[in-house]
């Protein structure tokens, strides 16, 4: 798999441009955390990689998109197919779950069915949009783990936004932020233990 790339993209939402020409590349076999303000447009940028890598990627979306008819086993079932999910739906803490219904989920027992469902199929390219909300601190940071132990093993390419510093400081082998519809304005591409700091001092002497 080549870097994925997204270069000439533009983007605009009647008068207000969010994207112009926009171009990156994301490091091949790396998990790269993506920052900006809210309404910065990064789940547009996502959407926009997602339709240019159709059938090597798989997602969290910022809904999790759980059928409602259906059970979280047979939710699982439609992207696993015969593949045995029992092992994630245990490391997730669901193994009493398989037999429910959406509805009868906590917000974050969703959560961690949508992130499942990302997870079991195995694609080149993952693809998180604010993939930890409603998880509480231990739960999240387990999975984060779990997502860590298994890139390595898989050396996929992962592109995650979320809004949480910790968190792209935790998972993240690299960080950038986008603050212009043209460019990546910042990029940390050595992970230490004074990032968040650095980070912190982007926006806060905007």
């Amino acid at each position: 798999m080549q870097n994925m790339k997204i270069d000439n993209y533009t983007k605009k939402y009647g008068e207000k441009v969010v994207f112009d020409n926009f171009a990156y590349n994301f490091a091949d076999g790396k998990i790269t955390a993506v920052l900006g303000e809210s309404g910065i447009g990064k789940t547009t940028m996502l959407s926009e990689i997602v339709e240019r890598n159709i059938g090597r990627v798989s997602c969290v979306f910022q809904n999790d998109r759980l059928l409602p008819n259906l059970t979280v086993n047979d939710n699982l079932k439609l992207t696993s197919g015969d593949a045995d999910f029992n092992g994630f739906l245990n490391e997730f803490e669901l193994g009493n779950s398989g037999g429910l219904y959406p509805k009868e989920l906590s917000a974050g027992m969703s959560r961690r069915v949508a992130i499942i469902r990302a997870l079991q199929v195995n694609r080149d390219l993952l693809i998180m949009d604010e993939p930890f909300r409603n998880l509480d601190y231990r739960i999240k940071y387990k999975i984060m783990d779990i997502i860590k132990a298994r890139h390595e093993k898989e050396k996929n390419t992962i592109i995650i936004v979320t809004h949480d510093i910790s968190e792209a400081v935790y998972l993240a082998d690299k960080i950038i932020i986008i603050d212009n519809p043209s460019r990546v304005n910042f990029e940390f591409d050595s992970i230490t233990g004074a990032t968040e700091n650095d980070i912190l001092k982007v926006f806060l002497n905007k």
